[in-house]
């Protein structure tokens, strides 16, 4: 684990100076602040693989991100392990072109040292049979989204273990 944590603090270099030694880095050089620097800095790269993923309806990226019994909830609609994830994102399909922007993600360590984070995702939406850029409209905010995530950090690599999914908003066809 430290020398996959290593090269993450060499490439994160720029954004954590202090990992990288005055003539020398070397994973037994990186504190444990800068270990859980490193993991909150995995998981948030995770929270963000996924919305890629699943605006692509990559399953395979998709539920790579997740730990084989992981939960998935939306309100509720439960999904535990790889499978039900999978199929809840092949159901979805590509009937909807979407992008979801992250606007802020919030890793923290808990008392036990456990990772949990708080993120927000404003879904953009338009229908997925137009060729070329997408029309813009003031209709194109399909939701905004509350993820609250449990992660488990193996081999430098941060799992989502549970992620529970809240509609702060949703767009309706009333405007």
């Amino acid at each position: 684990m430290r020398i996959q944590l290593f090269f993450q603090c060499l490439f994160a270099s720029l954004i954590l100076p202090s990992c990288v030694a005055e003539s020398k880095l070397s994973p037994e050089s990186l504190s444990t602040d800068q270990i859980d620097l490193l993991e909150k800095f995995s998981c948030e790269q995770s929270v963000r693989a996924y919305a890629h993923s699943r605006d692509q309806v990559d399953w395979r990226k998709n539920i790579a991100l997740f730990t084989q019994d992981a939960v998935m909830q939306f309100g509720d609609l439960k999904l535990s392990g790889h499978q039900e994830i999978k199929k809840a994102l092949l159901d979805r399909g590509p009937k909807r072109f979407t992008r979801h922007i992250i606007t802020s993600v919030n890793i923290t360590k808990t008392d036990g040292g456990n990772l949990e984070g708080t993120s927000y995702a404003v879904v953009y939406g338009a229908n997925s049979n137009i060729d070329g850029p997408k029309p813009l409209t003031a209709n194109s905010v399909d939701a905004i989204l509350t993820y609250r995530d449990v992660f488990n950090v193996r081999d430098g690599h941060c799992f989502i273990t549970k992620r529970a999914v809240t509609l702060d908003m949703v767009r309706t066809n009333e405007e």
